[in-house]
């Protein structure tokens, strides 16, 4: 894998997650979510193949894939975006993230943040087949205690070093900035509080908007649509 000015020029064997960063403005989710679905039609695919998507920061995100070659496609098109510069703020930089894989990303954040950040409002988005499904049953269900025990150890090893409790912060460079409203977490607060609201779209314009004071993944109340659209092929 090399590395340029907007991130990784190409991926690693088997890679499936990606990190997504906005040097020139903030991302949101219903942006966020827009940018993913204009790139699932462009690539001609059916219904989307993104199956955990995470925004702990204002300007940092996380998006893991169905399979590498899914992976591969939207990340050619991330990158097609990143080159065209200022003009297309959405993304700057885009390069494989350090812990890959649906189960991983899940162990990780269960791992960091504990259950109680499992209903916050800023949790992990994750899909199955572009359908949004609960954070809670997709942890039991794809990730095992193995896989626990390993995210829980390199958890205690990036806290250990200091790192922000948010999951992949600093294994994809240096801390950002967190949303309007957005209070850090530190190691010993999961209580999620403090969160703007945020709207997430799913497959077929699906739309599963998170709004303030939002409860879980089935029957959170709709928020606004985004007012502009920062993604542009």
């Amino acid at each position: 894998m090399h590395a340029s000015l907007h991130g990784a020029d190409t991926l690693s064997d088997g890679t499936t997650t990606l990190v997504l960063r906005s040097t020139f403005s903030k991302m949101t989710y219903p942006e966020l979510m827009t940018m993913l679905n204009v790139t699932t039609a462009a690539l001609g695919f059916q219904a989307p193949r993104y199956d955990f998507v995470y925004l702990p920061w204002a300007k940092l995100a996380f998006v893991n894939f169905e399979d590498p070659a899914s992976c591969k496609a939207y990340f050619t098109v991330f990158r097609n975006v990143c080159n065209l510069g200022a003009e297309h703020p959405g993304i700057s930089a885009v390069a494989e993230a350090f812990v890959q894989g649906l189960a991983r990303n899940l162990a990780f954040f269960l791992a960091k943040c504990g259950w109680k950040a499992v209903s916050d409002p800023r949790a992990p988005c994750v899909f199955s087949g572009g359908v949004p499904v609960s954070l809670a049953e997709a942890i039991r269900s794809h990730v095992s205690q193995e896989v626990l025990l390993d995210e829980e150890q390199r958890a205690r090893a990036s806290r250990a070093a200091g790192r922000p409790t948010n999951p992949g912060l600093a294994e994809a460079g240096s801390r950002e900035e967190p949303r309007p409203g957005q209070g850090g977490r530190g190691s010993g607060d999961s209580s999620g509080k403090g969160a703007k609201g945020r709207g997430r779209k799913g497959a077929r314009g699906a739309q599963t908007d998170r709004g303030k004071g939002g409860k879980g993944t089935a029957g959170r109340s709709r928020g606004p649509e985004p007012e502009r659209v920062v993604f542009q092929l």
